[in-house]
């Protein structure tokens, strides 16, 4: 079996599951070719143990797609932090424009309807994400202001 990539207890319980339930299905097809057990029994316990290992690898899957999704929070998390930093350190000595660019990246959009201010804040999750407005990232965001500003009307 190919190896997957996940570590710790679970991936090592994973491991040692899949090794046991291959031994128990060659110990189960021994016992019916030495005429132990009859056929029906066999295919209902075969299935059993197939169901298992099923049951085992649908895990494995899921604890890979939750470790994947993990490593993708904690980088953006780390890119966050760093973009905290870096705005606490400069926010005292910058300038006019950089103030400026400051603002325009975290505030997306502001709405202003009537007598109502809506402003709408945007937290970059990556380096690349601070060179990129948020509004040029979703088209369908604009199709969504446009029916949030009748309901203001």
């Amino acid at each position: 079996m190919a190896s997957s990539g996940v570590t710790g207890s679970s991936g090592e319980f994973a491991a040692s599951a899949r090794v046991s339930l291959t031994q128990q299905m060659e110990r189960l097809t021994d016992a019916y070719l030495a005429a132990v057990l009859p056929l029906e029994e066999y295919q209902r316990r075969r299935l059993e143990l197939e169901q298992r290992q099923q049951g085992i690898a649908e895990q494995v899957r899921q604890l890979e797609g939750s470790r994947v999704r993990h490593d993708e929070l904690s980088g953006m998390v780390q890119s966050i932090e760093a973009l905290c930093q870096r705005v606490q350190l400069g926010v005292t000595s910058a300038t006019f424009d950089e103030m400026r660019h400051l603002i325009e990246l975290l505030i997306d959009r502001v709405i202003v309807t009537n007598e109502q201010v809506e402003i709408r804040y945007v937290i970059p999750t990556s380096a690349s994400s601070e060179q990129i407005r948020f509004c040029h990232l979703r088209l369908d965001y604009f199709v969504a202001l446009q029916g949030e500003e009748e309901e203001f009307s």
